[in-house]
This record gives C-alpha cells, sequence and structure tokens, in this order.
C-alpha cells in the first residue's frame, strides 16, 4: 500500500474525478479534483488491522468509513471496498503524483469546504 495511486474506477466504472493518494510509513496525502476546478489536499494518518485500512485527517476527524480490499499481487492496483451500508469499490493504479498536483493542492488548501474521497 506505500505508494502513490491515482484513483481510475468507482464500481466498475470510469472515475469521473481525479483522486490521487500517496501511503507513506503511517501517513497519508490526498489531492482530489471533486465538485471544484482546485485541486484539494488532505492529510493524516491510517493504519491496516487484520485488513481494514482505516486514517483519520489532520484537520477534519475521521474518514467517512473503513476499507477492505489490498494490493494486487503484481503491485500496480489498489482495490478498496468501503465497509458501510451501500459499498463502494474504488480501483487505484500505482503511479507518481504529478508536481503540478501537489503544488496546486498545497496552494488552494483551505479555500474550499469539500468534503475528502476517503
Amino acid at each position: 500500500i506505500e505508494k502513490e495511486w491515482k484513483l481510475v474506477s468507482v464500481n466498475d466504472t470510469p472515475a469521473e474525478f481525479n483522486v490521487y493518494i500517496s501511503f507513506s510509513t503511517g501517513l497519508f496525502a490526498l489531492y482530489q479534483q471533486m465538485y471544484t476546478l482546485d485541486y484539494q489536499f488532505y492529510e493524516g494518518e491510517y493504519s491496516v488491522d487484520g485488513g481494514t485500512l482505516s486514517g483519520s485527517y489532520f484537520d477534519a476527524g475521521a474518514w467517512k468509513c473503513e476499507y477492505t480490499g489490498g494490493v494486487s499481487a503484481d503491485g500496480n492496483t489498489l482495490t478498496l471496498v468501503s465497509k458501510d451500508a451501500n459499498p463502494i469499490t474504488s480501483v487505484y493504479e500505482a503511479c507518481t503524483i504529478p508536481e503540478d498536483v501537489k503544488e496546486e493542492a498545497t496552494a488552494t488548501r483551505g479555500v474550499v469546504d469539500v468534503t475528502p474521497y476517503l
């Protein structure tokens, strides 16, 4: 799980918005372009316990829910299934998050109040 990922599909449908996430040593960084033209930036801590992924934002509380799933055998795909009443399956592909996305997201941080993807 400890690498950079780009959302490619939600419930077997190509993603209609951009979400990048980086996992590294118990910390995550989330860059999303949803409901706005600008990328938004969120960061916090995550943990994996018994196949369940959970996390919390440094400034916005816990994630909406916990997730199950995992990384494919070749390490190129991350599948997360939300643990809630109507499970959502999000599929990510390994990538390198573009520097311009990181710069834009951190520059516009906190300008618009948008619900984080996770």
